[in-house]
């Protein structure tokens, strides 16, 4: 345990690494998701953490690593990365337990409501306090939108050329 800490440099830091890997598995989530090495490693890095840590200290760090364990267990894009995910809660649900897990789990989703209501609040904010900001990025997200319905009909029509 000693040892442990002092390769990781204690509770902060550990927590610090926990983040930035989580954040860099969910920025390859939302902006690449045919790529699939950053939430691979992640993944696999979660279990081996899980496997050298003692179960206290892995307490304070397991609700933040499950979010990526939860997001890829429910991907349908990549059967690869789904089961990796459905491994590594295998082997969580071995080492800890059901309910130690489904604790954990209930923190994990506790975790991703609060980020939640977070946005939300500071979005409601800055509705208020600056309404032609507010209402130049709903401008903007339309705009988006608009765009990305566009390119789905051109990819349906070429889809219907191509079957005729």
């Amino acid at each position: 345990s000693s040892g442990i800490n002092a390769e990781y440099g204690g509770s902060y830091q550990r927590k610090n690494i926990v983040h930035k890997i989580v954040a860099l598995a969910s920025t390859e989530a939302s902006q690449s998701p045919k790529i699939t090495t950053k939430r691979e490693i992640a993944l696999k890095w979660t279990a081996g953490v899980c496997k050298v840590l003692e179960q206290q200290q892995v307490k304070e760090i397991l609700p933040v690593m499950l979010t990526v364990v939860q997001r890829e267990m429910q991907n349908t894009d990549c059967a690869e990365i789904s089961s990796l995910a459905c491994e590594v809660m295998d082997y969580l649900r071995t080492r800890y337990g059901k309910d130690t897990l489904s604790v954990m789990l209930v923190a994990a989703g506790r975790l991703l409501a609060e980020k939640r209501s977070k946005r939300k609040r500071e979005a409601a904010i800055t509705a208020i306090a600056d309404p032609a900001a507010h209402a130049k990025k709903k401008l903007r997200a339309n705009v988006v939108k608009k765009e990305k319905r566009k390119e789905k009909v051109k990819l349906l029509k070429a889809k219907q050329y191509k079957k005729a």
